[in-house]
């Protein structure tokens, strides 16, 4: 996860960019629950020309009802395009109708790395307001400056899969109760990996398991203790891997 830490002021949007913290872990199991829950929760979808379709591919933290947070993998590379991509805020299920707005231009940390993916945040500014209600809620952050220990559990919210290996999913937004794990230990496991857990990362697991890791659909997942928000998904080994935090 990219943890809510250091702030980093983007003027343009008057807003305060937060170096979220990812980990290394995912919401594939966990429970069905409504999105009334956590109101503050979107999903991000993605334009496919070629298919004419929009798909579910990332998501994301209401922070006014102009911008959201989400992680800046979602909004950057070669084929990137503003156009190709809108927010639903509003619904339990994927890809169902809430309420839908069109990203104007996204704001990544300005020491994003694409060597090894830490700052992993971004600001996205839509083309028009959302309409809070009790679907649709401002997100509570995390304060500047608090260490993520090890041992707490976090509430981990998203859509992805339900099954180990990506195959099934049934739509629904779950959410899974996850404890923070030794950073040293995930670094080890990470070892070799192309994305590196530096000290804006932590990484969770299932209390049970080795691990639980993220489906890819899910990137800028949010991770929440009590009710902030303290970090949001970044990389991991995709698709409910028991192995991999």
């Amino acid at each position: 996860f990219d943890s809510i830490g250091t702030m980093v002021s983007v003027l343009t949007l008057a807003v305060a960019v937060l170096a979220a913290v990812c980990s290394c872990t995912a919401s594939d199991l966990g429970r069905p629950v409504s999105i009334g829950e956590h109101p503050s929760l979107v999903q991000i979808e993605v334009f496919l020309p070629i298919l004419n379709q929009w798909f579910q591919q990332c998501a994301g933290i209401v922070l006014t009802n102009y911008h959201y947070l989400s992680t800046a993998t979602c909004f950057h590379g070669e084929f990137y395009d503003p156009a190709y991509r809108r927010i639903i805020a509003g619904s339990s299920r994927r890809s169902e109708p809430g309420e839908i707005s069109y990203v104007h231009f996204a704001v990544n940390h300005p020491e994003f790395s694409e060597e090894n993916y830490d700052k992993d945040v971004s600001i996205v500014r839509v083309t028009h307001a959302i309409h809070f209600g009790p679907n649709i809620q401002q997100g509570a952050i995390i304060q500047q400056g608090v260490v993520i220990p090890q041992g707490i559990f976090v509430d981990l919210l998203g859509w992805g899969t339900t099954v180990q290996g990506g195959s099934v999913s049934d739509g629904n937004l779950h959410k899974l109760e996850l404890i923070v794990t030794n950073k040293e230990n995930c670094r080890e496991q990470y070892k070799g990996h192309d994305r590196v857990v530096t000290d804006n990362k932590f990484c969770a697991g299932l209390v049970r398991a080795g691990g639980r890791d993220y489906d890819n659909t899910d990137l800028g997942a949010p991770a929440f203790f009590q009710n902030a928000l303290v970090g949001i998904v970044s990389f991991g080994k995709s698709n409910a891997n028991d192995i991999y935090l």
